[in-house]
């Protein structure tokens, strides 16, 4: 279901919110939202509904209610998909969010063909969360993910720390477990680590398995990155949704 998306702090039921610039733009002229339409908005953690009081040529103002905070995921599954050029990064972020993902941060592979220099960072970045909050938008994600750049492997394991679970997908069988199995075999965050076109490098395979991470078999297919990421992610997701007819020995 789509929603709007508002900065937290700033909402509370009751509230009248008047809206310019982009927020205008996508009611308005994306949405075709007229007076006495009901809109479903995001803030934070918080979800709710608004109705559209007023519309003048540049401002549009909503009375908020039924502000709630939104439930909480037992087991959040955060991507990250190894750099990608162009626009399959693009395309990687906006089906993350579909797919469900609570965070998406992409890190430089050693087999990644693109890069990003450090002087341009914080434009990626910037731009990779404007993707997101209009993935959440489109989607009706329950929350924005959180998104940023980590410049290798090693500052991926730093950032997740002792989270939960974390997977990395790779396209030749490296161990006999199953991804049921552990998924099975504790509760919390799962991370899902993507390489890119060329795989994982077998210095960051060693620096995975050294730190503990998992490897998951992907298949006998051959999958574009960008794929990969949105296949991991949906057969995590749906193994974790019908947990409730797991037969446990």
């Amino acid at each position: 279901m789509k929603q709007l998306v508002i900065p937290p702090g700033i909402l509370l039921s009751g509230e009248s919110l008047v809206l310019q610039g982009d927020e205008y733009h996508y009611l308005v002229r994306v949405r075709r939202c007229r007076v006495g339409d009901k809109i479903s908005i995001l803030s934070g953690d918080r979800s709710g509904t608004a109705v559209v009081e007023n519309l003048t040529p540049d401002k549009i103002t909503l009375k908020v209610s039924g502000l709630l905070e939104s439930e909480e995921d037992s087991r959040p599954l955060y991507l990250f998909p190894a750099l990608l050029k162009g626009s399959k990064m693009d395309d990687v972020l906006r089906q993350g969010v579909e797919a469900g993902a609570a965070g998406i941060f992409p890190f430089g592979g050693e087999f990644s063909v693109g890069q990003i220099s450090r002087e341009d960072v914080k434009k990626k970045e910037l731009r990779w969360q404007s993707l997101v909050q209009e993935a959440v938008q489109q989607s009706g994600a329950p929350r924005v993910p959180g998104t940023g750049f980590l410049s290798s492997v090693k500052d991926l394991l730093a950032f997740w720390g002792e989270r939960g679970l974390l997977l990395f997908f790779h396209q030749i069988p490296l161990a006999k477990d199953s991804l049921h199995g552990y998924l099975s075999s504790g509760y919390g965050p799962v991370g899902l680590i993507i390489g890119p076109e060329g795989g994982l490098s077998p210095k960051e395979l060693q620096v995975l398995a050294e730190a503990g991470a998992k490897p998951v078999y992907l298949g006998n297919r051959v999958l574009r990155a960008e794929t990969a990421s949105v296949f991991a992610l949906a057969s995590v997701r749906i193994l974790l949704e019908e947990q409730s007819f797991w037969k446990i020995p």
